[in-house]
């Protein structure tokens, strides 16, 4: 006979107390991460900036989800430039020279 699955629903949401810690370890992450790579600074405020020009909770997930879908676009557009450069890499338009023709007699 076929295998049976069993699913219980479990109650998951989280505690006020459980979010606060949530957010505070985000938000030390988030400085950890500015102070090792400072480039990063001027995301951060672009990212800031319009979260607080949000209003709602439910406007700022869609933000996010706004922006975190550019990146990815922009992320695969580099991905797919390197996908070129790598396959140019793959199939070079001349050889080599032979390792005994570069030696001295």
């Amino acid at each position: 006979m076929g295998n049976r699955l069993s699913i219980s629903k479990k109650d998951s949401a989280l505690s006020k107390q459980e979010l606060i810690e949530m957010g505070k370890a985000a938000r030390e992450e988030r400085d950890r991460l500015l102070k090792e790579r400072p480039s990063l600074k001027e995301f951060q405020k672009e990212i800031d900036r319009c979260l607080n020009n949000a209003g709602s909770s439910e406007n700022r997930m869609a933000v996010l989800g706004i922006m975190m879908g550019a990146k990815l676009k922009e992320l695969q557009g580099q991905l797919s430039h390197l996908s070129f450069l790598m396959r140019q890499m793959e199939a070079p338009t001349h050889y080599p020279i032979e390792q005994k023709q570069m030696l001295p007699e």
